[in-house]
């Protein structure tokens, strides 16, 4: 248990450091929590310029709406620490 935990903390801190994987993470927990990730699911699977590689990463991420939530919850604290 403890080291699942710190396995997603780690997850957590890397998105952190990323802002464009960060951006997107968020962007995609904000379409979940008002469930519409659904749409930008489809999005994904229908455009053409991604590469297999991203589209599989947007996906398997999709799938993990807990996941999402917890990352947007962990880049509110972290922005209320910052005093953003």
């Amino acid at each position: 248990m403890l080291g699942s935990l710190l396995t997603e903390l780690e997850t957590l801190d890397a998105l952190d450091r990323c802002a464009e994987t960060r951006a997107v993470v968020l962007r995609m927990a904000r379409l979940a929590s008002h469930g519409r990730l659904g749409a930008f699911v489809d999005a994904v699977g229908a455009d053409p310029e991604l590469d297999e590689q991203t589209r599989r990463w947007v996906l398997s991420l999709a799938r993990h709406k807990p996941f999402l939530l917890a990352t947007a919850e962990y880049a509110s604290l972290q922005s209320a620490l910052a005093g953003d």
